[in-house]
């Protein structure tokens, strides 16, 4: 050091004018220097704790559905340190939540290259560039399937054996199968645990053959008894029955299969009375149909029913054909098979398809291109395949009722590809150990896996391994509810006022789990509360004034959006329109963003449509795409169906909770991961929590 010094400032006399030069020049650095430091004294110099803090703020806000301030936040924190990684890992996070994906994947690509969290960051990519449709393949028409379980009375020893004649799957997972020999219904969830929910004794029930869901009721077909058996669900109890023994209306001869369709009639195929009655949900007779008319033959062996779309499909065994009826049972036309042994059928409604079951294979009718495509062949020469259908999970699962098995299959694709687990959210509640962290299940095209319990889940918290941590919620098993209701208050929409406060006053008179918010969509949008616009109501008989400029659609739906991510609940916006846009409706954010904002956040699009314009592209496809609906308003039921439709709405989203084992440092970042296996398919999601 002191050498340094020595030969900075050693020097000879010929260099004199230089030296008073540099030394000029050394007092100019030190005078900046020095006023430079009193100036960042002056304003506050950025410490450790100023990043900490402003990294907990934005974590907060990220936790608590707050993306737009969040986004602030994490941009803060970039500005004190920009080559943190996990600062950039948060950028990329917020981005997604808020439906700027193109800029969550350039975070995300920047980071996998710099080998942070590549292995994670490489399949969360992968499957959100599949979902784009960058590296979607053209979907093939037939796709193989591979089995994941075999279920037969081995594992599950049911006393007086085990053959099922028909499977029902219901909307959480699981599903129903009729054991036949054994005169009882089981429930499957969606792990294959069994639960008896009938059985004979008491409740009568004998040679069951099918069974229906409505409500808290299953419908039972008694095959001996020639009847409709109507049994409690919860505890088994049979409430009533539909018909008796004879061939007059309103009397059952070996019933047999049965479907319901979207007004809650039962159809139900006979195989003594070679037809299909037709009953509404409390027994009365409604019709029969299926006989001889001109230009058709006539039922000769009804066994599978099914509903799709407005028709009624029967399989006719012995004629080897699906015959096809409207509601009221006019026969439209015959679909002439080549299959042996026809029995059950059921229907895909997401691929307008009629699944066959028949003695030999399950195969799929389209009703559009009315092409066959085999699915599954039967896997022994005695079998004897009585029912298959699509779960709410898109598994395929069949009853081969010969060889007493029932048997569940996953398209290849999806074996082999891993499941996409979202981390949403960790709560920590108080400074005790109790920690909540939310969810997201799904396939790698966006389908919701429903009907996950403790056993698929494990956490990894640092040191720590959690297995069967508790699922403190369930969306799909809750009637909870946040909605947005957005008011189109251009001048076009004054003519319809009236009718719009008949379609609030009816959606907010069952307040019941119900959160509301609303937003007038001018052109500078505002957030209403319900208190506030019910007293607009009463008071003026109005909503409140139109607006002359353009409506803001985008900030509109926008605004609408972030009012429902406080609690993860079924989401929905509703949005009041004749179907119109302007022409700088989507100026601010694309349609594209606002779409992906829903979509990343479980949020559905429905459209109250008042008139009869023509709906714009851009309003349909935030419709289809949500997974939302079109509800014309014409009268208070109409309007209120929005409500049924929630309650169908699908989302692969829990709430875990567990105890974490150790002590957590205060104002420590803790790395957390969640995995998922399910039926052979596994995922694995990550987060990270700030301990405050």
């Amino acid at each position: 050091m002191h050498s340094i010094i020595y030969n900075m400032f050693c020097i000879t006399v010929p260099d004199l004018h230089s030296i008073c030069l540099n030394i000029k020049r050394m007092i100019l650095i030190f005078k900046v220097f020095f006023i430079s430091v009193f100036a960042l004294n002056s304003q506050g110099i950025v410490t450790n704790k100023d990043a900490q803090d402003e990294f907990k703020w934005a974590l907060n806000s990220y936790n608590n559905g707050l993306y737009d301030d969040a986004l602030l936040s994490f941009n803060k924190v970039l500005s004190f340190d920009p080559s943190n990684l996990d600062y950039r890992f948060w950028i990329g996070n917020v981005y997604y939540r808020l439906g700027y994906v193109e800029e969550a994947l350039m975070e995300w690509r920047n980071l996998q290259s710099q080998g942070y969290k590549v292995a994670y960051l490489r399949q969360l990519i992968s499957i959100i560039e599949q979902r784009r449709g960058i590296s979607l393949s053209n979907e093939l028409d037939v796709e193989r399937f591979v089995q994941v379980a075999s279920l037969t009375n081995s594992i599950y020893r049911r006393p007086n054996g085990y053959q099922i004649t028909s499977l029902r799957s219901d909307q959480y997972g699981g599903y129903y199968a009729v054991n036949f020999v054994g005169n009882e219904i089981l429930h499957f969830d969606a792990n294959n645990n069994i639960h008896v929910v009938v059985k004979d004794g008491i409740t009568s029930l004998k040679s069951p053959y099918d069974v229906i869901e409505l409500g808290e009721l299953l419908y039972v077909t008694l095959c001996s008894n020639d009847e409709i058996g109507i049994y409690d669900k919860v505890f088994g109890i049979k409430k009533g029955s539909i018909g008796k023994k004879g061939t007059e209306a309103g009397e059952l001869l070996a019933p047999q299969y049965m479907t319901v369709d979207e007004r809650d009639y039962i159809y139900v195929s006979e195989w003594g009375n070679k037809r299909i009655s037709k009953f509404d949900p409390k027994g009365n007779f409604i019709l029969h149909f299926g006989f001889k008319t001109v230009g058709y033959t006539g039922l000769l062996g009804p066994t599978g029913v099914t509903y799709l779309n407005g028709n009624i499909y029967v399989a006719d065994a012995v004629k080897n054909s699906i015959e096809v009826f409207d509601t009221s049972g006019n026969h439209l036309y015959s679909i002439e098979t080549s299959f042996e042994g026809i029995e059950g059928l059921s229907s895909d409604v997401t691929g307008n398809n009629i699944i066959i079951s028949s003695k030999y294979g399950v195969y799929r009718y389209s009703v559009l291109r009315k092409t066959f495509v085999k699915l599954l062949k039967a896997g022994n020469i005695d079998s004897k395949i009585s029912s298959s259908i699509i779960d709410v999970n898109k598994q395929i699962i069949v009853s081969d009722f010969d060889n007493a098995q029932i048997s569940i299959y996953k398209s290849d694709v999806s074996v082999y590809d891993s499941l996409n687990v979202d981390v949403r959210r960790v709560i920590r509640v108080g400074g005790g150990p109790k920690i909540y962290v939310e969810l997201n299940v799904s396939n790698r095209n966006g389908l919701p896996v429903v009907g996950l319990k403790r056993e698929n889940f494990a956490i990894a918290n640092e040191k720590y391994y959690i297995v069967n941590p508790k699922i403190a919620y369930d969306i799909n098993t809750s009637n909870d509810m946040n909605i947005a209701i957005v008011f189109d208050k251009s001048f076009a929409m004054k003519n319809y006022e009236s009718e719009q406060i008949m379609s609030v006053n009816t959606l907010i008179k069952s307040r019941t789990n119900k959160k509301f918010s609303f937003v007038n969509a001018t052109s500078v949008p505002l957030v209403d509360n319900i208190e506030s616009l019910v007293s607009t109501i009463h008071k003026t008989n109005s909503l409140g004034s139109y607006d002359s400029n353009y409506v803001k659609t985008d900030v509109s739906l926008k605004l609408a959006g972030s009012e429902l991510m406080s609690k993860s609940v079924k989401r929905a916006v509703i949005y009041f329109s004749n179907g119109e846009l302007n022409r700088s409706a989507f100026n601010r954010y694309s349609i594209d963003t606002i779409l992906n904002y829903y979509k990343n956040n479980d949020i559905r699009f429905y459209l109250i449509l008042f008139g009869n314009n023509v709906i714009d592209p851009k309003l349909q496809y935030l419709v289809n795409e949500t997974g939302g609906a079109i509800i014309p308003f014409s009268s208070y039921e109409g309007v209120s169906r929005v409500y049924d439709l929630m309650m169908k709405q699908k989302t692969g989203t829990y709430l875990l909770e567990y105890d974490y084992p150790g002590l957590q440092e205060h104002n420590g970042y803790y790395n957390l991961s969640v995995e998922v296996n399910f039926n052979q398919q596994i995922g694995r999601g990550e987060f990270a929590y700030l301990v405050n």
